[in-house]
């Protein structure tokens, strides 16, 4: 098992990474729609399916255009506005936008959440963001499998005031070589990437005075973990919430502990 905690400098300046995360975040609705779209075809003779799926479509556009309406406000959309929020209710708005691709791609979902979390000062937008980059990267590993489990849990931890976030595939892993390069900008290993992504899912954790982590083991999945401090304060950057001790024992009681 190989994990990574990268702190590696970004080579955009702040207005670029809001531009091209922006840019960049049009691609999962996108994906959405081409999903319910297929469904829609799938089940053209159910009128109550195809309603559904086209419900989906219009909840998807509405999202792309609200990204093209903050790229039109640029100017603001780099004011870092934060306010509290449930991080699991943000977390299930972002797997409800996906829903059409896991019945597309034959995906099971599964949540550990625990019961009462605590609240958290963030931006809502840059977190749905990151949440959007890894559930969809998470996606796109798993087509090169057969078994496909989906597996997010939210923990947080009252004794050093952090939550905890963990996105899990069961795709083919990351490969030691590449694993420490993954955030870094312009880092892709897609035909069709532009590697942005990851780099720019790091920039926004980073920007809530978080840590964002990958664990991976090549042929039995990868877990993304993203720590945010409940109150927005810095001091998580100093605080060993990535201890190895520490990260085994959270994975062992979330279930991310590459069992499959």
């Amino acid at each position: 098992m190989r994990t990574a905690q990268l702190n590696h400098p970004n080579s955009l300046d702040p207005i670029s990474e809001i531009v091209a995360m922006l840019a960049h975040q049009i691609n999962s609705p996108l994906s959405c729609i081409l999903a319910s779209a297929e469904l829609s075809i799938r089940h053209v003779n159910d009128e109550i399916a195809v309603r559904k799926h086209c419900d989906n479509i219009i909840k998807c556009a509405d999202m792309i255009r609200d990204l093209n309406k903050k790229i039109l406000e640029i100017e603001k959309s780099c004011q870092f506005r934060t306010e509290t929020i449930a991080p699991a209710a943000l977390l299930d708005k972002c797997l409800d936008a996906f829903k059409d691709l896991y019945e597309v791609n034959h995906i099971t979902v599964e949540k550990e959440y625990d019961c009462c979390p605590p609240l958290i000062r963030c931006n809502p937008f840059g977190l749905e963001q990151v949440f959007n980059n890894l559930i969809l990267n998470a996606l796109d590993a798993m087509s090169e499998v057969a078994y496909r489990r989906l597996l997010v849990a939210v923990k947080g931890d009252p004794g050093i005031g952090v939550v905890s976030i963990w996105i899990r595939d069961s795709g083919p892993g990351i490969p030691d070589n590449i694993l420490s390069r993954i955030f870094l900008p312009n880092f892709t290993t897609k035909k069709s990437g532009n590697g942005l992504g990851l780099s720019i899912c790091k920039y926004i954790v980073e920007k809530h005075h978080g840590k964002i982590e990958v664990v991976s083991r090549e042929s039995r999945g990868t877990s993304f973990g993203i720590h945010i401090p409940v109150n927005n304060s810095p001091k998580i950057i100093d605080n060993p919430i990535n201890d190895q001790g520490q990260r085994a024992a959270m994975e062992q009681e979330t279930g991310l502990c590459h069992s499959y």
